[in-house]
């Protein structure tokens, strides 16, 4: 009898994350959680999303806000990078 397959999806890991979402804050000096949630397919990514920005916060290498109860967060770049002259 033939066995059923079954198909496991990758997840990213949160290591993978923080980097993605550091590399993503340096070139745009903010990031809502609503466009990283909407650039994530797979409701699991969008946790360990949730769970990177928790740990860049309590690294100090982002601020978060949010305004007011359920509204989009919004997560910056805690220390301005020292601008570069070629």
């Amino acid at each position: 009898s033939k066995k059923p397959s079954v198909q496991v999806r990758p997840t990213i890991t949160i290591e993978e994350m923080i980097d993605r979402l550091k590399d993503k804050i340096a070139r745009q000096m903010s990031a809502r959680f609503s466009e990283i949630r909407s650039q994530e397919s797979e409701h699991k990514n969008v946790i360990v999303g949730f769970l990177a920005i928790l740990e860049l916060v309590k690294q100090g290498d982002v601020l978060v806000a949010q305004h007011t109860r359920f509204a989009d967060i919004e997560v910056s770049a805690d220390k301005q990078p020292t601008p570069r002259y070629y």
